[in-house]
């Protein structure tokens, strides 16, 4: 590591890909904030949540009956 730091060229190639990297990160959440509000994607946005929230209860029900269920006894 210590000599990777003292190449000036390549730290700072690795100091301007980090700032693109954190630029395009807050757009790309721009980005996605807007599509949530888009009249077009929010039926189905919505959709997906449903169906997720479903699936989560489902498991959770399962979870439920399995640990209340008592072990059958050897004989």
């Amino acid at each position: 590591m210590y000599a990777v730091s003292n190449d000036t060229a390549l730290t700072g190639t690795v100091k301007t890909g980090i700032q693109n990297l954190k630029v395009s990160t807050e757009l790309l959440n721009e980005n996605l904030k807007a599509m949530r509000k888009s009249f077009l994607l929010k039926n189905i946005l919505k959709s997906r949540k449903k169906i997720r929230n479903k699936k989560v209860v489902v498991i959770k029900l399962f979870l439920r009956f399995i640990f209340l269920m008592k072990p059958a006894r050897l004989i």
